[in-house]
């Protein structure tokens, strides 16, 4: 019978072993994070990209809305509402990217609200209140809540 207490273990393998396990479980974890590193940097430059062109296309379709909206600027062909109008349309695009780029990190239905065709319904939703001069000031208003409710939302979902 082979007693197992009487043979002797070489500690330098054993400690080699040991080492190079450990070693292999410090790349694994390094991997780990570098690949949680990469995937945040993809979210913050989508989603940053997302805010640049959401404040964009707010602002074009506020100084489209507001161009033809108002007063004597009042547009009433629709087939030449002229510069801002391309502006806006072209902004409209430019979000329409960022969006579908970015829309896996944007986080519950209750942001979905953020989509171009719900931005888009939104902004010309505010600008029907425009016919009178007096309501000036509501589209305003209206406009800025838009603005700061969509920066939030971004945020929050870039923060998440």
């Amino acid at each position: 019978m082979l007693n197992l207490c009487s043979v002797p273990i070489d500690w330098s393998a054993t400690g080699t072993w040991f080492t190079g396990l450990l070693g292999v479980g410090v790349a694994i974890y390094a991997l780990n994070s570098w690949k949680k590193q990469i995937v945040l940097q993809d979210k913050y430059a989508k989603l940053d990209g997302l805010l640049e062109a959401f404040v964009t296309s707010v602002r074009a379709g506020f100084d489209w809305q507001h161009n033809v909206g108002v007063g004597e600027n009042r547009c009433h062909d629709k087939s030449d509402q002229g510069e801002a109008y391309t502006e806006w349309r072209k902004s409209l695009m430019n979000y329409r990217v960022h969006w579908y780029k970015s829309r896996c990190f944007i986080n519950s239905a209750e942001d979905q609200w953020l989509s171009p065709d719900q931005l888009q319904n939104k902004i010309i939703t505010i600008a029907q209140h425009l016919e009178a001069l007096d309501s000036s000031h509501y589209f305003h208003s209206q406009m800025s809540a838009l603005l700061e409710k969509g920066l939030a939302d971004i945020d929050k979902n870039r923060e998440s």
